[in-house]
């Protein structure tokens, strides 16, 4: 029997820039955060999944500093990708069935934008703002990320592989929020009093659009787990990872 592999995506406290333009004004930049974005919490399994291991939201602990978040966007990865020490406490209990964690973000990427302006209305003043761009990136976690030392020789292949195909759906879903989200998005306008109050309708806005997405996310990873996990079927992992390598390479997206 193998063991099982654990995939965690975290929620993140996430950040955009914002272009202000006040009435009469040189436009200033300012900083938005999109918070609790995406994330959920999945140990790899065979079905059905065991409790512990279902796909469940999960919110990044409130200790964690930027550099926990440092991460790198999606390429083929290695063992020492893998630089956390030990799994959280709630999972400690399951370290000898579990081979490897993976610890991914989705996120607006550095190039997401939304402006907001000052404006009169029948001579009363109010607040616009808009996105003007949006994208998405899925990134790998190194130090949350874990890996079993425990893992045999002739299984280490497979295990990078299935954490290989995990971080593919995430890259996926990524482009699928992209593609989505900004044809959806770009043009929604919203209105307050404040500065602050538009920028938080808008970060309220995309979080509640890109939770929708992600319940897909949710299911694609957990079939993909109960396809390959608890058990060795290297020509069934090998099948995902071909056909998402072609959705990749195509610039597809998680339908």
């Amino acid at each position: 029997m193998v063991k099982k592999s654990a995939l965690i995506l975290l929620f993140t406290t996430l950040l955009c820039r914002l272009s202000v333009i006040s009435s009469g004004r040189t436009p200033r930049k300012y900083r938005c955060f999109f918070p609790a974005i995406l994330g959920f919490f999945l140990i790899s399994s065979c079905a059905p999944l065991p409790e512990y291991a279902r796909p469940q939201f999960y919110n990044s602990p409130s200790t964690w500093t930027d550099d926990d978040n440092t991460g790198f966007g999606y390429r083929e990865l290695v063992i020492e990708d893998f630089q956390a020490e030990e799994l959280p406490p709630d999972f400690i209990q399951y370290q000898a069935s579990i081979n490897a964690r993976s610890c991914l973000t989705i996120r607006p990427s550095s190039s997401t934008n939304a402006r907001i302006s000052e404006v009169s209305y029948y001579g009363n003043p109010l607040v616009v703002g808009n996105f003007t761009h949006i994208s998405f990136e899925a990134l790998f976690i190194p130090s949350c990320s874990w890996w079993n030392d425990t893992v045999s020789r002739e299984k280490i292949d497979y295990v990078l592989q299935h954490e290989q195909v995990h971080f593919m759906i995430a890259e996926l879903s990524a482009r699928r929020a992209t593609s989505e989200l900004e044809s959806r998005m770009v043009g929604y306008t919203a209105v307050g009093g404040t500065r602050t109050e538009v920028a938080e309708e808008l970060n309220r806005v995309l979080q509640d659009s890109v939770h929708e997405l992600l319940e897909i996310e949710l299911e694609v990873h957990t079939d993909f787990d109960e396809d390959t996990s608890m058990f060795f079927d290297q020509d069934r992992q090998n099948f995902w990872y071909e056909k998402l390598a072609r959705e990749l390479k195509s610039g597809l997206a998680i339908r």
